[in-house]
């Protein structure tokens, strides 16, 4: 076994949450605290910009998340030509030009635009090269933890090459399979959809006209995301079976389902990119913080993706932890590893979580119950939510990230100051 260079703070996880957590940390701290340092372990290999055609995972991202990006420099720069851009959205369950659909227009909240749909490895990317780039970060691709014991002074963490680190901190960012949470037992709730959910880019004959289009259907949504390229990114969630069933369909009869799933919003689709399915689960960790961890991102909770919020969600966390740790390591002598800061993060983020996710198992379903009538009067609510301006705003506030608690590195442009919070600020 042999000893690594100091760390205060062990991130295991490289994916846009732990690469953005230290980022922030560092961006965030007082000039004396100048030598703190950060290692961030990920089992996959160092990522590269992505090349050729815009690739097949791609997230929609909220205002805050766009400011949070930009706030440490890590928004595509020249690259930004790979980012779509969603000025509407129209969801539905009947029509979409029927009296029961939903739109959200940008023009109508004052913006230019509701989200951004940026590839996962594009922004991954961006955040890699910023942390090479930053003295105080340690990156080490390729490696993972094997063993992990908690102490009152600090965290002996053992990693798959020999290496034995010993910070004050361990970050678990490594997705909703966290190895952290898992070695440290901490108790996590879950649920099985029984859904999958399947991906792929595909073209059409009408322009997408920078709309995201989300039609809810009895056994799962149907979105489709616009690309820069002028493609649109799908996301179908169906049942189980039916997900198989269409994963084995040809592309001629997958792409001629998918266009009477979408009501022929972009006229005749067709597949450009394979498929991929994954299965849709939802779950959440009972506690987030402990003596020396914290867990954030899909480590700590895990959405429906019906509304695109997993994503926003952990760069949340990333953010908010970031700012409860600076602030407290303002003062002299402190310790990241304090559970008193570490649980100011929790208290911050937890309830906003429960909420997104109570929120997205109740349209789930709503839209999906076999009770006489249930889906019917979901869709019914669309259209009234449409004709009642305060809810309509409350919704496309908490969809665009701009409503509650904000932590201040996600404060976009033109959100007043009351709205942004301090950590240090009594919850």
């Amino acid at each position: 076994m042999t000893g690594g260079a100091p760390a205060d703070i062990v991130i295991l996880g490289g994916g846009l949450t732990g690469l953005a957590c230290a980022l922030l940390t560092l961006q965030q701290l007082p000039p004396d605290s100048a030598g703190l340092r950060i290692t961030i372990c990920d089992a996959a290999a160092a990522p590269l910009p992505p090349s050729g055609a815009i690739g097949a995972r791609v997230i929609a991202l909220s205002p805050s998340s766009i400011a949070l990006l930009g706030a440490v420099d890590a928004w595509p720069g020249q690259e930004i030509g790979r980012v779509g851009w969603c000025r509407r959205v129209v969801a539905w369950a009947g029509c979409a030009d029927g009296p029961d659909a939903l739109c959200f227009d940008a023009a109508e909240f004052g913006r230019r635009d509701l989200m951004a749909i940026a590839e996962t490895d594009l922004l991954r990317a961006a955040l890699w090269a910023r942390c090479t780039v930053e003295p105080r970060i340690r990156l080490l691709p390729g490696v993972s933890a094997t063993a992990v014991a908690l102490r009152s002074d600090c965290v002996d963490l053992t990693l798959d090459d020999g290496t034995a680190l010993s910070p004050s901190l361990v970050i678990g960012a490594e997705g909703h399979d966290s190895w952290l949470r898992t070695a440290l037992g901490v108790p996590c709730e879950a649920r099985e959809y029984g859904q999958a959910a399947i991906v792929a880019h595909v073209s059409g004959e009408l322009p997408h006209v920078h709309t995201a289009w989300q039609r809810f259907m009895d056994g799962g949504p149907l979105a489709l995301l616009p690309l820069a390229d002028g493609r649109s990114s799908i996301v179908w969630s169906a049942a189980t079976a039916t997900a198989d069933r269409l994963m084995a369909a040809s592309d001629a009869e997958f792409s001629l389902e998918l266009t009477a799933a979408s009501g022929g919003v972009r006229g005749r689709l067709t597949l450009t990119t394979r498929r991929q399915a994954f299965a849709l689960a939802a779950q959440h960790a009972t506690q987030y913080t402990g003596l020396r961890y914290a867990l954030i991102g899909d480590a700590a909770h895990r959405i429906h993706p019906l509304a695109g919020q997993g994503a926003n969600l952990g760069l949340a966390d990333a953010a908010a932890l970031a700012e409860s740790l600076a602030e407290h390591l303002a003062h002299p002598l402190a310790d990241p590893g304090d559970p008193r800061a570490l649980r100011r993060y929790e208290r911050w983020r937890k309830a906003a979580n429960l909420t997104t996710l109570a929120a997205m198992d109740a349209m789930h379903e709503a839209f999906t119950s076999r009770l006489p009538g249930m889906a019917a009067a979901a869709g019914d609510a669309l259209r009234y939510v449409d004709r009642l301006g305060p809810v309509k705003r409350l919704l496309a506030g908490h969809a665009m990230g701009l409503d509650g608690d904000l932590p201040r590195a996600a404060r976009p442009a033109g959100i007043p100051p009351e709205r942004v919070r301090s950590a240090g600020r009594a919850r």
